[in-house]
């Protein structure tokens, strides 16, 4: 039996929202709010698959989200920006891209420096855990990609670094990731690693409880599901 689709409207919450960014900013963080839509027609797939998944039984999700994008790719989202559709699929020899910008085009900003990242996710969770609101916080996203690497000709992704950031998430050790080297994420393709450091901050102090890991030579990318259980002194947060 076929599953019914996602269903098309999501809650979101302008109040939590806005609560949301404006303690950010008064912790020195200047993230982006916008309380509608203005050049897409819906939330990226990396939101709604994941209500999907959420919302297995196709009951309708019933909690408000607050989407938080964050600017994972940085320069190397080049595509839209330069108009070299021939690059889709690969990263673009440098001297292909000076020649491009040589007549003007211009990259996008750079991703945000990882540390920054690690603690923007402990600043959210300070500011849910004093906050009258119940929350949960998520980072959607895989680890190391094939069409963004080409450690191994964009076949397969960086496994083996995707195995080392494993090891240190089983261990506890993930407050590590903030010191991670962003030249190193880049080349292994860990572009999306990026949110995963957002979630280690928020969960900083706690255990991760891996419920599954597939590494993956054949697909676009390896996938770790995991979840952080609360501790007692805070148990508002999941």
């Amino acid at each position: 039996m076929e599953r019914p689709p996602q269903q098309s409207r999501i809650a979101g919450s302008k109040k939590i929202g806005t609560l949301l960014a404006g303690e950010l900013v008064n912790k020195g963080f200047d993230v982006g709010w916008s309380s509608q839509f203005h050049h897409s027609t819906g939330l990226g797939h990396a939101f709604t698959f994941t209500l999907d998944y959420l919302d297995w039984d196709r009951k309708g999700f019933p909690y408000p989200l607050i989407p938080f994008q964050v600017n994972c790719y940085g320069e190397d989202m080049r595509m839209p920006a330069l108009g070299a559709n021939e690059w889709i699929g690969r990263l673009p020899d440098r001297s292909e891209v000076d020649k491009i910008l040589s007549k003007g085009g211009v990259l996008p900003p750079q991703a945000p420096p990882v540390w920054r990242c690690y603690d923007l996710g402990k600043a959210v969770a300070e500011i849910i855990a004093a906050s009258p609101y119940r929350a949960c916080i998520i980072g959607s996203s895989s680890w190391s990609h094939a069409s963004l690497t080409d450690l191994h000709g964009f076949l397969w992704g960086d496994v083996e670094s995707d195995r080392e950031h494993y090891d240190q998430l089983k261990a506890g050790r993930f407050d590590q990731w903030r010191n991670l080297d962003p030249d190193k994420l880049r080349s292994s393709g860990q572009h999306e690693m990026r949110n995963w450091i957002c979630l280690a901050g928020a969960m900083e102090g706690r255990e991760a409880q891996i419920l599954t890991y597939a590494e993956s030579y054949i697909f676009n990318s390896s996938k770790c599901v995991a979840l952080f259980p609360p501790r007692a002194r805070d148990g508002d947060i999941l």
